[in-house]
């Protein structure tokens, strides 16, 4: 939620009483850009081609922002 609805996600890390220390959001981006390689992971080891796309178009629409 915080990569794609940072708003959203700010405001369910406050409703959940969760605590950030100075490297949350650093952790959190760093988690966000390799979502999508997991995708392309999971395709290979799975042989469902139809992951390698939608993980390749993750991985360029998140090096964009």
């Amino acid at each position: 939620m915080l990569g794609e609805y940072p708003e959203i996600g700010h405001w369910m890390l406050e409703a959940a009483g969760i605590e950030r220390d100075a490297g949350f959001n650093q952790r959190a981006r760093f988690n966000y850009l390799l979502m999508p390689f997991h995708e392309v992971i999971y395709s290979q080891e799975s042989g469902k081609a139809e992951f390698v796309e939608s993980g390749l178009r993750g991985i360029r629409s998140r090096l964009k922002k």
